[in-house]
């Protein structure tokens, strides 16, 4: 099966990811095993792997993805949302449930993204703002952001060559994309801006490391700064030598990445802002062929 020509909208005979190297073929059989609580492994009818999650009737996550990736907005450009298969509402198994099944793109890997300046800032943050910005737009915070709940239409996650050279090749294609997922966390306030919740308790969102200072700290919070926050340190986990060396990021990257994870939240540009300030720093390095100093 050839991969997707716009991996957000696969074609019925197209799969959802690019391999280069078949993947094993599953049977339904084998397919279903529990990875996390209520989410399960499956194939749709051409055989393309999906994940299945089962939420509360009325679940907020189903509203949100069904604004986000079933109607109009699916078709913007900045639109970063995993392409969903279907929603069910009202299944009854044990108890009612609503089923959301979406593609399965390839999980981050860390251990295979040592990479260019270029594909670091030109593609994968770049394409990371790109989508939060386009989220907060629409007045939806993701509300965990990180590396767990960030995939790629890169799907030959077999080979184990380090570094993974089929990888590399594909950064260079051009077809890269990612996509956001897990939207149990998200909120849909309907406009932008800036605005005060209140934090939860017991603490829940990203890992601590990810995890705005202002949410364990605090009373209220912004929940689109704190999406900021969690996007500072998840572009900063893109690549695990960036993470032990900041010295090998320009002054200026470094500049974006230090406000917006500022601890004061009021310090924090928005996401589109962010995004704004980044796609300069891209045309600077574009210019100059993308120098690492």
């Amino acid at each position: 099966m050839l991969p997707a020509a716009d991996s957000f909208h696969p074609r019925h005979a197209e799969d959802f990811v690019h391999t280069v190297s078949g993947r094993r073929v599953r049977t339904p059989r084998d397919m279903w095993y529990p990875p996390r609580p209520a989410v399960e492994l499956g194939l749709d009818r051409c055989r393309r792997q999906v994940i299945i999650k089962a939420v509360a009737p009325g679940a907020a996550e189903a509203r949100i993805l069904e604004r986000l990736a079933l109607g109009p907005l699916r078709d913007h450009p900045d639109n970063h949302t995993i392409p969903i298969v279907s929603i069910l509402h009202n299944i009854i198994i044990n108890d009612r449930a609503t089923f959301l099944v979406h593609a399965q793109w390839g999980q981050w890997r860390l251990e295979r993204t040592p990479c260019s300046l270029s594909f670091w800032a030109g593609t994968q943050a770049y394409q990371l703002l790109q989508g939060l910005a386009f989220m907060h737009d629409q007045g939806i915070a993701h509300g965990d952001l990180y590396y767990g709940n960030i995939v790629c239409n890169f799907g030959s996650l077999r080979s184990r060559d380090n570094p993974c050279l089929s990888f590399e090749n594909f950064q260079e294609s051009g077809n890269y994309r990612v996509a956001f997922i897990d939207f149990g966390e998200a909120r849909d306030f309907g406009v932008s801006g800036s605005i005060q919740i209140p934090c939860p308790r017991p603490v829940s969102g990203p890992p601590a490391d990810f995890r705005a200072p202002e949410i364990d700290h605090c009373k209220t919070f912004d929940p689109f700064a704190a999406d900021v926050f969690s996007m500072a340190r998840l572009v900063l986990a893109l690549d695990p030598r960036l993470r032990s060396d900041l010295q090998k990021i320009p002054e200026a990257y470094r500049a974006l990445l230090n406000d917006m994870g500022h601890p004061d939240p009021s310090v924090r540009p928005s996401a589109r802002v962010a995004l704004e300030r980044l796609e300069s720093l891209n045309r600077f390095q574009t210019a100059h062929q993308w120098c690492a100093s």
